[in-house]
């Protein structure tokens, strides 16, 4: 085994270990932790674009994924439904008046 096919083995050990951590965050704070340590450390030490675009896409999907969306939210998204109604009745009750 050459040097550099050493180099790349160990590169690529290191960058499945990096994408492990980033998927295994269970919150956006979790993905800061491992972005503020590991990653900048990995891209500092990296000279291969094609491996910083990954890791980079990889992060952006998974900050991505963590996200909150109301509307996955099925007690939130119902609230603001029926609050919803709730001020069109409000307003059509004004109009009345008015």
């Amino acid at each position: 085994m050459t040097q550099d096919e050493s180099i790349i083995r160990n590169l690529k050990a290191k960058e499945a270990l990096l994408v492990a951590k980033i998927i295994g965050a269970q919150s956006i704070d979790e993905i800061h932790a491992v972005t503020s340590n590991d990653i900048l450390h990995f891209l500092e030490q990296n000279h291969i674009p094609e491996a910083n675009k990954r890791i980079l896409k990889i992060v952006y999907k998974q900050l991505e994924l963590l996200r909150f969306d109301e509307f996955k939210d099925r007690s939130l998204a119902d609230w603001k439904r029926v609050r919803s109604a709730i001020e069109h009745e409000n307003t059509l009750v004004n109009h009345r008046l008015t």
